[in-house]
């Protein structure tokens, strides 16, 4: 739950991302604005994931492979697209050959296509954010991997 100040600041969920990655672009967007979540171990939430979309169908595969690479270039720090690439590509191809066995290949090259065709707009998004951004990388990058998660990077890039 976040106060209405929060989403006058951070701004409403991007449309262009549409189905999956929504929910974390808004919140990586937030903390690079200096907004911070709070882990409240005791809440309890039922999500009945994947009832909107059928995991591995070409639809899912197709959102899963262009929002994940949107968010990535969309909200990392130059220095963090640099320092983490290598797992990035690493994970990447790896859910390249999970969707190809599962059958959705061929949504995941026009997953990747679109996110091609969409990259000039997320790059003026990213100038935005980056000029907007409180927080530092050295800061975001602790976010990213803390014992408490509320950005697990390399978790965001998993279906």
């Amino acid at each position: 739950m976040y106060r209405r100040t929060a989403f006058q600041t951070v701004g409403l969920f991007d449309n262009d991302f549409f189905l999956n990655y929504e929910d974390v672009d808004w919140c990586m967007r937030a903390q690079l604005m200096g907004i911070r979540g709070h882990y409240v171990s005791e809440a309890v939430v039922y999500h009945y994931g994947s009832v909107s979309i059928v995991p591995y169908s070409p639809l899912h595969t197709f959102y899963t492979i262009r929002n994940s690479l949107n968010l990535i270039v969309k909200n990392i720090p130059l220095i963090l697209l640099i320092k983490y690439i290598w797992p990035v590509y690493k994970m990447r191809l790896s859910k390249s050959r999970e969707f190809a066995i599962y059958g959705s290949f061929s949504a995941s090259m026009r997953g990747f296509i679109g996110f091609c065709i969409g990259l000039p707009k997320m790059l003026v998004k990213r100038q935005e954010i980056m000029l907007r951004r409180k927080l530092s990388h050295k800061d975001f990058d602790k976010l990213l991997f803390q014992d408490i998660k509320p950005i697990n990077f390399l978790s965001l890039l998993k279906p």
